[in-house]
């Protein structure tokens, strides 16, 4: 019986090899039992015995595709058929695209504005200074900017008019951009505009504050 069962398996083999029987296509290498991506002779009579109870199964794990516990005719055929060509590969895994690398936010402009208008133009005597403290406004040193937003104006007709100092994000709501922008150097309810007693603001240092409120007043 042994002697049937071992010659039918190689003619089997050999009717693989020789193309009498259909080739089958694997998705797992049936029959690679080293591994290393081929199916050789010495596995497959390896399998062979496996399948004739002549070697334990642990000799080529990878001939029992099935996970039975054993080796079959049907896969010992896809083992020959991985024999004349690559081992088929599993699929690649895709690579994930690398994250995109956060941006840093702009820097506030306000350092800016502090040292070039409002020390320059803002903080003369009988101005906003520490010491005069105009409209009750200091637009000098480190308090500045606590002086300017989120602030309720001492104005009465800004002060009913819900407007602040200056409002993150409402250009239009901040007074201090309303007094820099005055149609004329004096307005009965809203007062003179500043600077007081020089030249207005240039077009790009108006730009340049109204950016600075819009994108949310940042110290």
């Amino acid at each position: 019986m042994r002697r049937f069962l071992e010659t039918h398996i190689y003619t089997i083999l050999l009717g693989v090899i020789l193309g009498v029987l259909p080739r089958c296509s694997n998705a797992a290498c049936v029959g690679d039992c080293d591994g290393n991506g081929e199916v050789t002779v010495n596995e497959l009579v390896t399998m062979v015995n496996i399948s004739l109870g002549a070697t334990p199964l642990s000799s080529c794990v990878a001939g029992d595709a099935d996970g039975s516990g054993d080796i079959t005719i049907n896969e010992i055929v896809a083992a020959v058929t991985n024999a004349q060509g690559v081992c088929p590969q599993p699929p690649a895994t895709p690579t994930p695209s690398p994250l995109p690398t956060p941006t840093s936010s702009p820097a506030s402009p306000f350092p800016q504005i502090q040292s070039a208008i409002f020390e320059v133009t803002c903080v003369s005597p009988g101005c906003h200074n520490a010491i005069d403290q105009s409209g009750g406004l200091v637009l000098q040193g480190s308090v500045a900017y606590a002086n300017l937003v989120g602030v309720t104006p001492v104005n009465l007709a800004a002060r009913q008019a819900g407007m602040l100092r200056v409002d993150p994000g409402n250009p239009a709501n901040s007074f201090l951009l309303t007094k820099l922008t005055l149609p004329a150097a004096f307005d009965p309810q809203l007062g003179s505009r500043m600077p007081f007693g020089k030249s207005p603001l240039s077009a790009d240092e108006i730009q340049l504050i109204s950016d600075w409120i819009t994108q949310g007043a940042l110290p």
